[in-house]
């Protein structure tokens, strides 16, 4: 309750900021949609595919099992069950739609399979992997729309054919859109319930994730249990998909849900983590903010600052409820010219994976583990692109972008060290704030243009290190990052401050015994953190790509704290793998420029993905980490005693 209360008073407030009138904004977001039989069957819409995977998710986020990537097991669920309809276009039989309910199942469930695996076998963070994943299943969704499953009769559009009748969920209530999964998503929910609250596979989840050490010591397996959770989340997820390609969209297309897969993670959290009734409750509450939104964003456009801006603001109140091989063109082979164009492209795009990085490397040095590294960046590239725009100075856009991430990194802090919530879930919850509040402010900035950074060489090179200059003529925010690496790299070593923060990471009692403030030492890294990731944004909005675009980000965040892992929580290693990582971007984007028949663009532009999987199941496993140096105290809460 106390979450939805802060969810209306934080929308409330942001609307009166708008300079919407508040009342009115509300009631076009909460009271209109239920006020109609059409209303209620598109609320309807809305909440089934948010029970189905919020029930997943819940059972997996109690047995602390982080399944993030439900919105990738969603789209491939509902290729699997869109298969299932374009093989049998023509076609006709009830079991149509039930096998395109199981074939979603299973493709949701193979996709989860994967992070399953890789948790289970080498101890690889299933966070990573299934975020990681849901990129590379938008890819794949990608190219079967643009190529294979495309629509011959479709004038060229990127969609699939429309479903036959009988490959589409039957309408219950003639004259809406009221169909037959929303009522199955209430049946699944309530079974939940019964398994979560009557059952010992219930118990044993709830156990795992509450004490698993007596769970152990119980004989509770924890491995059986991380299967069991994640293939049952990913396998809602995908039958989510299927009901919403058979319902309301009858086609495949790119872009299949507004993101239900990560609005049922706040979902989830606002139900506390319970299933049945309390599920259905919460998940129509999250529903009535998007299907309201919506409304809003169409019959208030003009006191909401437009039609896109409305919908962005409703998003965030939500968020606030829970907190190389080239070769030369004119057929000489590789020349050195074309070799360091390509060096200076791949230090470009390394820039702010490397400044991301850094500023994790330091906070997760210090015991704590923010995953919120994406969302600061997304807040950080819109104020630093809005400040410069306004101002026409780079140097305040750049300095507006790391205090908006110190901004987002002191309301972790608040929540985590303060109030000790835990720190996966609020990290998560800040992405997703992060998300909402940087399309909500960039919005009257999408398509105006701003001077790039301008390019500094380095004067005193010069003679036989002519050739070089190309690469090292590179922006001040690139000097930076290396600056900043080896700043941190001394600091951490050689200082004095450098030990206690790495003793408060390590063991943060004997530290506290010792009489060093654990939680303001950590307070300061968690803030370090947020601007290095602001200043990260600034890099991609301001140097790497001068616009602001939506989701500019496209996973950074997530690369870069993939990166402090790689680089085993050592500065040197962490700009090693930064610039490893922008050879693979930078290497996806040159094989599609050059013409490449071969492989289809979209599985180029998986790679970035697929090697940080990848590295990650290289150096992931438990002994590994334990060898490579991870901090002993990451991720958990410390109370000082009183």
């Amino acid at each position: 309750m106390l979450a939805m209360v802060t969810t209306v008073i934080a929308a409330a407030g942001l609307f009166w900021a708008l300079g919407a009138p508040p009342g009115a904004t509300m009631r076009a977001i909460f009271v209109e949609p239920l006020q109609s039989a059409q209303g209620l069957s598109e609320l309807s819409l809305k909440a089934a595919p948010l029970i189905l995977i919020a029930v997943g998710l819940a059972a997996g986020f109690r047995a602390g099992v982080w399944n993030i990537g439900a919105e990738g097991q969603l789209l491939m669920g509902a290729i699997a069950g869109g298969g299932v309809a374009l093989a049998t276009y023509e076609q006709e039989g009830h079991w149509i739609l039930p096998a395109m309910a199981v074939a979603g199942v299973l493709g949701g469930m193979a996709w989860a399979a994967i992070p399953a695996l890789l948790r289970t076998w080498r101890g690889v963070n299933e966070i990573f992997v299934s975020l990681m994943l849901t990129y590379v299943a938008e890819l794949f969704l990608n190219w079967l729309v643009l190529g294979p499953w495309k629509d011959p009769e479709g004038l060229n559009f990127p969609q699939s054919r429309m479903f036959s009748e009988a490959a589409q969920l039957p309408v219950l209530i003639a004259g809406t859109r009221f169909n037959a999964g929303i009522p199955v998503s209430l049946l699944v929910a309530a079974i939940a319930a019964v398994v979560m609250r009557g059952t010992v596979l219930g118990f044993q989840i709830r156990l795992v994730g509450a004490a698993p050490a007596a769970a152990r010591y119980a004989g509770v397996s924890e491995r059986r249990i991380v299967w069991t959770t994640l293939l049952a989340s990913g396998g809602l997820a995908g039958l989510a998909g299927v009901f919403e390609v058979a319902g309301p969209i009858g086609q495949l297309i790119p872009r299949l849900t507004p993101g239900y897969g990560f609005t049922a993670i706040i979902v989830a959290f606002l139900g506390r983590l319970r299933p049945g009734g309390d599920r259905a409750g919460r998940a129509g509450g999250g529903a009535v903010v998007d299907r309201g939104g919506q409304c809003a964003g169409v019959a208030r456009a003009a006191e909401c600052g437009g039609g896109g801006g409305a919908g962005d603001a409703v998003v965030l109140p939500v968020g606030v409820g829970f907190l190389v091989a080239v070769s030369d063109p004119a057929g000489g082979g590789v020349t050195f010219a074309v070799f360091l164009s390509l060096l200076a492209s791949v230090v470009t795009a390394a820039t702010p994976l490397l400044l991301a990085a850094t500023g994790e490397l330091v906070v997760e040095r210090s015991g704590v583990l923010n995953l919120g590294v994406e969302g600061m960046m997304l807040v950080g590239a819109v104020a630093g692109f809005a400040a410069t725009s306004v101002s026409g100075s780079a140097v305040v856009g750049i300095a507006a972008a790391g205090l908006a991430g110190m901004a987002l990194a002191g309301l972790f802090a608040a929540l985590t060290l303060g109030l000790t919530s835990n720190q996966v879930a609020t990290g998560l919850a800040l992405t997703i704030f992060g998300v909402g509040l940087s399309a909500l402010a960039g919005a009257g900035f999408v398509g105006q243009p701003v001077a790039r950074l301008p390019r500094l060489p380095l004067p005193f090179l010069g003679g036989p290190f002519v050739g070089v200059i190309k690469v090292l003529r590179q922006d001040g925010l690139t000097y930076f990052s290396v600056a900043a690496v080896a700043a941190v790299a001394w600091v951490l070593r050689r200082t004095r401050a450098g030990l206690v923060l790495r003793a408060v990471g390590e063991a943060d009692r004997s530290a506290h015994g010792l009489g060093y403030g654990v939680l303001r030492i950590r307070c300061f890294a968690v803030l370090f953190g947020g601007f290095m990731a602001g200043l990260a944004g600034a890099d991609l909005s301001l140097s790497y790509t001068p616009m602001w675009v939506e989701d500019m980000t496209a996973g950074r965040g997530w690369i870069a704290l993939a990166l402090v892992v790689f680089g085993t929580w050592q500065p040197w290693r962490v700009l090693l793998g930064a610039y490893l990582f922008g050879g693979i971007t930078i290497l996806q984007l040159y094989l599609q420029g050059s013409g490449m028949r071969a492989v289809p663009t979209q599985f180029l532009a998986m790679l970035p993905y697929v090697a940080t999987i990848v590295v990650l199941a290289a150096m992931s496993s438990r002994s590994a980490r334990r060898r490579l140096g991870a901090p002993a105290c990451l991720g958990l809460p410390f109370r000082p005693a009183t």
